[in-house]
């Protein structure tokens, strides 16, 4: 072509100036020379279709948000099957040491829960909330130890006395567990088995209000009370992906449909705070000091239903290290309490046959 396409076609080019600046500029270039299309031409057409094509993905539609919250009805009733494993390994001495005392402790327990759903109206002035009954309706109890001890048959003794008994709490928007009642005459150690499985049971707690995606992460912290000061728990959550409910026991699978929210979650137990005295007030009050270290850590995985909300199963395991000395500050009187504890605990949803009440 020995002539400018520009001389030639001044008022075509002029039109595809002003046509581009409102549509597309495509331009083809091979190595010898730049050829312009005519707008209404089978290539331009092809171009723009492409454009659009690989263009799609960037304007595809975002994931929908999900909230892991449960949705319970009233007059629901729901069973888990639940195991704890609980083995420990602690030294006790200074003025308070007793020799014959166990070294190791192992505790399993077994339980199957009956969880019925109560009239929201019984969750005081939170409309949203719902407030559970829980009945234990079996509970099996077996301990090892390297030396037996009046206090192991106490305990074991205790933890049985769960069987046929049964717990209110409330379950609120956020799925936190809270106002339980029924456990006042339990161990620290009962209700805390309890206080546990209750947070698993609630699946949601800490997931953001505004729901989660695949991928997403978000933390938690709470205070935990205790002999030293400034200890909290944290948490990292991550939604992993979405994959058919498992269930833990291979008689009773989940409905191959039921699609099931992957929560993976990792936590640890530091002091928060670690200059100045440990001694929390209400020891400091009662005479005492106290002094150590308090650290954990470990993780769970979670299955909830997408359809629901409900848990249907959750295994976590984790340790714990305590190294605490508490002096009476009158006179000088020291014990030193030094261990190590690993839990280890699963929980799944029993199929509706095993609702029903023994």
């Amino acid at each position: 072509h020995g002539k400018s396409l520009g001389r030639s076609h001044p008022a075509t080019v002029s039109s595809n100036r002003r046509a581009s600046r409102g549509v597309f500029l495509c331009r083809f270039e091979s190595r010898n020379a730049v050829k312009a299309v005519p707008e209404k031409s089978p290539a331009r057409f092809a171009a723009v279709l492409a454009w659009l094509l690989f263009a799609s993905p960037l304007f595809a539609q975002q994931p929908q948000r999900v909230r892991l919250i449960p949705h319970f009805v009233p007059g629901q009733v729901l069973a888990y099957q639940m195991e704890f494993r609980t083995t420990s390994e602690a030294h006790v001495s200074g003025a308070v040491e007793n020799p014959q005392a166990p070294s190791q402790v192992e505790t399993t327990v077994g339980a199957r829960v009956r969880l019925e759903v109560l009239d929201a109206a019984a969750a005081s002035s939170c409309q949203s909330c719902v407030r559970l009954r829980v009945t234990y309706d079996q509970v099996a109890v077996t301990t090892k130890a390297d030396v037996q001890s009046p206090e192991l048959a106490e305990n074991e003794k205790e933890l049985r006395k769960l069987e046929g008994r049964s717990f209110e709490f409330t379950v609120t928007p956020d799925g936190k567990v809270t106002a339980v009642s029924g456990s006042g005459e339990l161990a620290p150690s009962e209700k805390k088995m309890i206080q546990d499985w209750l947070v698993q049971l609630a699946g949601g707690s800490g997931v953001p209000a505004e729901g989660v995606v695949p991928g997403q992460k978000w933390t938690a912290e709470r205070p935990i009370p205790g002999p030293l000061r400034g200890v909290v728990w944290r948490s990292e959550s991550t939604y992993l992906r979405d994959e058919p409910c498992r269930s833990t026991s291979a008689d009773d699978p989940a409905p191959a449909a039921e699609m099931c929210a992957v929560i993976l979650s990792r936590f640890e137990i530091s002091r928060n705070d670690v200059s100045g005295d440990p001694t929390p007030e209400e020891y400091r009050l009662r005479g005492m000091h106290t002094a150590g270290e308090y650290a954990g850590s470990g993780e769970s995985l979670a299955y909830i239903s997408l359809a629901s909300g409900w848990v249907m199963s959750v295994t976590q395991q984790g340790t714990e290290q305590t190294d605490l000395t508490v002096t009476n500050v009158e006179d000088n009187s020291q014990v030193r309490y030094a261990g190590r504890v690993r839990r280890q605990s699963s929980m799944m949803l029993l199929p509706p046959a095993a609702t029903k009440s023994p």
